[in-house]
């Protein structure tokens, strides 16, 4: 692939953990996740892109690309373009600037996926060593930080006071590993929730979550009323981490199916 007057980036990284062509993995999870680190290591972000299945529904190939890859193109006019000038315009920023980078995963014999196309050319600058810790692959609010923000809300701090309270214990903004915006997202996730909202999960020898069940608040209601009679059905396909859904349900007074769980 070819960019004209366009002045081309290679991402500096050990090579043992440099991509190449040809390289297997056993899953396509694993491979997934090998051109993640990769990514964050480098000092770009990453999203999926084109994903292709046979007809039994397997995947027989999956595009992983740089953020930045594709055009941004401005929305098309409407109807209302008589008031356009009218109405308050949203200002909107891209970050898509036609980089070139990107991974391809097939399917090979023995079902283990390859890489078949491996491009590290990238059409921008790689994100400073001393900011990497604010990239979104990066950023994560941990156990710790978990409890800092429900404490703080019990006690009705403001969630940027709870985010400079974090700093403080820490030491700096940089040993946080998250920004304001991710402590307001989780306590947006967290009111979501509910109070009525129970779960139990167990975990292998690993530590690796092996099964879970969980139920909200209305889950809750409808057993105590109808949970005489529960089904479960364990005929479902399995997720991306081998794992079952299996939904409770009964019926109510009407005949109507409802969920108890999941």
């Amino acid at each position: 692939m070819n960019t004209p007057d366009r002045e081309l980036y290679f991402p500096q990284c050990p090579d043992s953990i440099k991509p190449y062509h040809g390289q297997k993995f056993d899953t396509l999870p694993q491979a997934q996740e090998f051109y993640k680190k990769y990514a964050t290591a480098c000092g770009f972000e990453t999203r999926l892109s084109a994903i292709h299945r046979s007809s039994d529904g397997t995947i027989t190939s999956r595009y992983i690309v740089c953020r930045r890859q594709g055009v941004w193109q401005k929305a098309k006019g409407s109807i209302m373009q008589a008031n356009e000038s009218k109405a308050k315009k949203r200002k909107t920023t891209s970050c898509k600037i036609a980089c070139m980078a990107r991974a391809v995963f097939k399917l090979s014999t023995g079902g283990r996926y390859k890489i078949t196309e491996f491009n590290e050319d990238h059409t921008h600058s790689m994100v400073p060593v001393d900011t990497r810790n604010l990239m979104h692959s990066n950023r994560n609010v941990d156990e710790f930080q978990q409890r800092l923000i429900i404490s703080g809300i019990k006690a009705n701090i403001g969630l940027m006071r709870t985010f400079r309270l974090a700093k403080e214990i820490l030491g700096s903004y940089d040993d946080v590993g998250c920004t304001g915006n991710d402590f307001k997202n989780f306590a947006r996730d967290l009111k979501e929730l509910g109070n009525g909202f129970k779960f139990f999960h167990h975990v292998d020898e690993d530590n690796k979550l092996c099964r879970q069940i969980w139920a909200d608040e209305i889950s809750i209601k409808n057993y105590k009323l109808f949970g005489d009679a529960v089904s479960f059905d364990a005929t479902y396909c399995t997720n991306r981490y081998k794992m079952i859904f299996t939904p409770f349900t009964g019926r109510d007074n009407h005949g109507k199916c409802i969920s108890f769980g999941a």
